[in-house]
């Protein structure tokens, strides 16, 4: 039942001796999973040790209702990943991401890397360039102990950190294969503002003052930036204008944004359902 919690500033973390933890936005910042002299980022295996209701009802830390929250969440994720908790074992396996070459051409990068697992078939891979990934959701799928394949990847100008892990259907990740490639070209993007503000709702009492006049002060400030980009886009919702399909729909205004581009999302409002 014992815990341990570190915080610094904002970022928290509370763990267990069985490697259950909780944390803050950052908070995985704090500490490593080991595997001998292998370290481990705690994201990597947050599928399977991320448990706040463990560590709750251990702590005799909230009511019945948030730890059942977080403990029917927890098993909402695996199934949404497709991953039996049975199946679980106690000991930590992970898959294996080997780059085996580059080349550059221009803006383009080629990158030739091995998958494999021993153990267990690997459910997906994904590439990271400066921390965003680009296969959404679960990643590229792929059911496989071991694939030899190859990755485009358009550079943006200055440092590209890129990463490649995969995942197997254990949901854990493996150590993440590491490169680093400058592309000095100074290339102009696009800047595109997406705004929502809402201050005026069905029930008067939530009503705010300063939300919607935000999100239309934003998008005139952005409308005047031009000589930081090449071409500036912006489209704002207010009040009722914010509806769910508005919401849904506005991801075709960023259709068009490439590696280069800035994106800027304001949102502003109540955090609540109404």
């Amino acid at each position: 039942n014992k815990a341990t919690i570190f915080s610094t500033g904002k970022k928290w973390l509370i763990y267990t001796d069985k490697g259950y933890f909780s944390a803050s936005r950052d908070g995985g910042d704090l500490l490593v999973f080991s595997n001998g002299i292998t370290g481990y980022r705690i994201d990597q295996f947050a599928v399977r040790y991320n448990r706040p209701d463990i560590i709750y009802k251990n702590m005799n830390f909230g009511n019945k209702a948030i730890i059942s929250h977080f403990k029917n969440y927890y098993y909402r994720r695996l199934k949404k990943l497709k991953i039996n908790a049975k199946k679980f074992s106690g000991k930590i396996h992970v898959p294996k991401v080997t780059i085996v070459n580059k080349d550059i051409k221009g803006k383009s990068l080629t990158v030739n890397f091995t998958l494999k697992d021993t153990k267990y078939l690997i459910r997906s891979y994904n590439i990271y360039v400066n921390d965003v990934p680009i296969y959404r959701n679960r990643g590229k799928l792929l059911k496989k102990r071991y694939e030899k394949t190859s990755e485009n990847i358009e550079l943006t100008s200055g440092v590209n950190k890129i990463e490649i892990s995969c995942i197997n259907e254990m949901g854990s990740e493996s150590y993440r294969a590491l490169l680093f490639i400058t592309y000095n070209k100074k290339i102009k993007g696009d800047l595109y503002f997406l705004g929502f503000g809402i201050s005026k709702f069905k029930n008067k009492k939530l009503n705010l003052k300063y939300a919607s006049k935000d999100a239309v002060d934003l998008q005139n400030l952005m409308k005047k930036m031009k000589d930081g980009y090449k071409n500036i886009f912006t489209k704002i919702y207010t009040d009722k204008e914010v509806t769910v399909n508005n919401i849904i729909n506005s991801k075709s205004f960023l259709k068009n944004t490439k590696v280069d581009d800035t994106v800027i999302l304001f949102i502003a409002g109540h955090g609540l359902y109404e």
